[in-house]
């Protein structure tokens, strides 16, 4: 009877061990296919957030084009004043009709030049930035519309952030109580063994 008492503990320390191997397989499985979650979360924020910076570079691109432009224009009208100051500090106060007609279409043609290539800038940097913000060439900008998406897109960007912060605390939990629950399985099926060694084996010897 004895005997078959001991017997008895073995087989449940062996269904114990067996049960034990069972929660460590699954909380394995758990534990991989939240790993895997958790990965393809961190690498959507992460597309997002690079999409969000690149469409923010694009923008300041276009803005610095546009500057450009406008100093371009900046400075051929200073030139063409200049001109005509240094004229009038020459004391040039006639010239041949003819001469001057051509100075008046050369200057307009520059002016023209200058207007045209600032208004075909202008036209491209405009077309360019509709194409992003998924506008028609027809459509009008608004924007009122576009300052309140770019405030939106900043929220979601800063929230995006906060939530990859979130997930790489949680990896790290998740990876710290993996590791403990590894130790403190090992732990159990060493205490089991001993168990079954110390008390179980001599028994079933005997």
């Amino acid at each position: 009877v004895e005997e078959i008492g001991k017997l008895a503990d073995l087989q449940n320390a062996a269904d114990d061990i067996d049960r034990l191997r069972q929660e460590i397989e699954q909380q394995r499985v758990a534990s991989v296919r939240q790993h895997k979650q958790l990965d393809e979360e961190i690498e959507a924020a992460t597309f997002e957030k690079q999409k969000e910076l690149t469409r923010i570079g694009r923008e300041q691109e276009l803005e610095m084009e546009e500057q450009r432009a406008a100093h371009r224009k900046l400075l051929l009208d200073a030139k063409l004043e200049s001109a005509d100051q240094l004229l009038q500090e020459l004391g040039y106060t006639k010239v041949l009709p003819a001469e001057l007609a051509s100075l008046q279409g050369r200057a307009a043609e520059q002016q023209a030049m200058g207007e045209q290539e600032v208004e075909a800038i202008r036209h491209a940097a405009v077309e360019e930035f509709k194409k992003r913000i998924n506008l028609g060439s027809s459509e009008e900008i608004d924007v009122t519309a576009l300052f309140y998406r770019e405030k939106a897109l900043e929220e979601e960007n800063a929230s995006n952030e906060k939530q990859i912060r979130k997930l790489d605390e949680e990896i790290a939990r998740m990876r710290t109580h993996i590791e403990q629950e590894s130790v403190r399985v090992a732990k159990s099926i060493e205490a089991a063994r001993t168990n079954i060694q110390n008390n179980i084996e001599p028994g079933v010897k005997r």
